[in-house]
């Protein structure tokens, strides 16, 4: 077999030592601590809060898209994540999805009851936001690897 072939066939070499995490589970991770806070900012739900928690809502779909799709750059994955928030929110024009709450409770977390236009905005800017923090924290593991020694790019080293 030649050895292109061969190079395309075989598993991906072990990380080394030292190495941040991948990208998956960075998502994850941050999925972990959106659904508590959105739940609480859901909970509390009134002024700013209520804004927050719609904010973190679509944080939270940004991080599923990522996770479906990690290659997708991040304005791809936050223009996907306020298109699904939108289409949710206007869907809350039609009664549905008041229909689908009232027979599983649950899912008011999910589709919501009552449309607001500020939901909008708050979506907007929860992916947005999201998506700056993605591709800081792809920067960063890119550029500061955990744990490794010697030198920088500046000369300095990574422990001082």
């Amino acid at each position: 077999m030649p050895a292109a072939l061969r190079h395309r066939t075989s598993a991906p070499p072990p990380r080394p030592a030292g190495r941040t995490l991948g990208r998956r589970p960075r998502l994850v991770a941050a999925a972990a601590v959106v659904v508590p806070a959105g739940l609480l900012a859901t909970h509390i739900g009134r002024g700013p809060t209520a804004v927050i928690g719609d904010g973190l809502y679509a944080v939270l779909v940004y991080l599923l898209v990522a996770l479906a799709v990690p290659r997708a750059r991040a304005g791809v994955v936050a223009a996907i994540t306020f298109g699904v928030c939108a289409l949710i929110e206007l869907a809350q024009l039609t009664g549905a999805c008041a229909t689908v709450v009232e027979a599983l409770p649950p899912m008011r977390y999910v589709l919501g009851t009552t449309f607001q236009t500020t939901d909008l905005v708050s979506y907007a800017v929860g992916a947005a936001l999201a998506a700056v923090v993605d591709r800081a924290s792809s920067y960063w593991s890119r550029s500061h690897p955990c744990g490794q020694s010697g030198s920088r790019p500046d000369g300095q080293t990574w422990h001082s």
